[in-house]
């Protein structure tokens, strides 16, 4: 029972931080545009994404941001700036298939990729990556979570035992 509640801690903890990325992450997300980071949000409200693209010799060229849903469907948005420093409501995206934010948005944790490029660089292209999470709340995860260990350690305990087998 001591292995399964520290199991159980584990995979809590795991999921809790499954979310987050350092605080340097060059995307981040917020209520507002210019507010606070933040990186989760219920589903009647809209991340802005906050892009800052490194600061190079050159215009930006190119930009194409890739954002994952948690059942792992990709949607993409290209050419959308050309700053360095860049907010982006994602009410105001209409995605790859033509699809809005409204339409597209669920429950779990969204993965954010944007691929760049400039002209006249020191360096050409990148890669920059960022997270968030729509809710259902992880602490709602972690107590059903918990309802289930204890649903089995019930069921578990209540089983009759069979003796073993003579053969």
């Amino acid at each position: 029972m001591k292995k399964f509640i520290l199991l159980l801690a584990f995979i809590l903890t795991v999921f809790s931080l499954s979310s987050a990325y350092a605080d340097d992450t060059p995307i981040t997300t917020s209520l507002t545009e210019g507010g606070i980071t933040e990186d989760v949000f219920f589903l009647n409200q809209t991340p802005w994404l906050n892009i800052i693209f490194p600061e190079v010799t050159g215009t930006l060229d190119y930009t194409k941001l890739k954002i994952t849903s948690p059942l792992n469907v990709t949607y993409a948005y290209s050419n959308f700036t050309d700053l360095q420093n860049t907010w982006l409501n994602l009410d105001a995206v209409v995605f790859s298939g033509g699809k809005t934010w409204d339409e597209i948005k669920s429950p779990g944790i969204w993965n954010i990729k944007t691929d760049y490029g400039y002209e006249e660089a020191v360096y050409d292209a990148g890669t920059l990556r960022g997270a968030f999470t729509i809710v259902p709340e992880p602490i709602s995860s972690a107590l059903f979570l918990l309802g289930g260990a204890a649903l089995f350690a019930r069921r578990r305990k209540t089983q009759p035992k069979t003796p073993p087998s003579l053969h």
